[in-house]
């Protein structure tokens, strides 16, 4: 059985309350995707789905190319939950759970219009039985059908490299979201993963939270 109680060496000391407070950014006219760009910036170790573009959540008074909806808030200090409550609220058209408690790790996902919580989301697929320990993250990735779902990996910066050696972590009737945030979070790395694309098909781009601290989370 995995053992995660310890937290990785990779996440720093949390911030201080009065630190947060200093440092948390104004999003302005952004799109979800940007602020989540932000966010990382300042530390939070979030995972990303974007909305398939559509007519309901484009802005008409950008060309098409750049007609995600956009919104504005100034995101008040606290727990990292407060502070995606704030952002998804703003935007709207956005969920967000928790993945993992340590390192806190937190998945920011397509809102559902139904009574299934991830009935708009492309990652929430129930998992084989796949062996994950010391294998090459990579090769653990190709292993959980993500092309079977019109799914594609984008890794140019070839981060997935970093993680010779995937940790060990529960596949079998697991959903896949839940399942690729346990294996980043626990990779001893600091990766990311940002979920998007046009029509059916999806590009999963894997990225690294910049250096420096993880922010408070309670």
């Amino acid at each position: 059985m995995a053992r995660h109680s310890r937290r990785s060496r990779s996440f720093r000391r949390p911030l201080s309350a009065d630190q947060a407070m200093q440092q948390l950014p104004s999003i302005a006219d952004s799109t979800m995707l940007d602020a989540i760009n932000t966010l990382r910036s300042f530390g939070y170790y979030l995972q990303f789905e974007r909305e398939p573009l559509a007519s309901a959540n484009i802005d008409s008074s950008h060309a098409i190319v750049d007609s995600r909806r956009r919104f504005s808030v100034d995101l008040h200090s606290g727990a990292v939950e407060h502070v995606l409550d704030q952002l998804v609220s703003a935007d709207g058209g956005y969920d967000w759970l928790e993945l993992t408690a340590n390192p806190p790790a937190h998945f920011v996902f397509p809102r559902s219009r139904s009574g299934d919580r991830m009935a708009a989301s492309a990652l929430a697929w129930r998992t084989r039985n796949v062996s994950t320990e010391g294998r090459p993250l990579s090769e653990v990735l190709e292993s959980l059908d993500l092309e079977a779902h019109s799914i594609s990996l984008f890794d140019r910066p070839d981060f997935l490299s970093t993680v010779a050696a995937a940790p060990s972590v529960r596949t079998e009737g697991q959903f896949v979201y839940k399942v690729l945030g346990e294996l980043f979070a626990y990779s001893g790395k600091r990766l990311t993963w940002s979920l998007g694309g046009v029509g059916t098909g999806r590009i999963l781009a894997i990225g690294m939270l910049p250096s420096g601290p993880a922010v408070r989370t309670d």
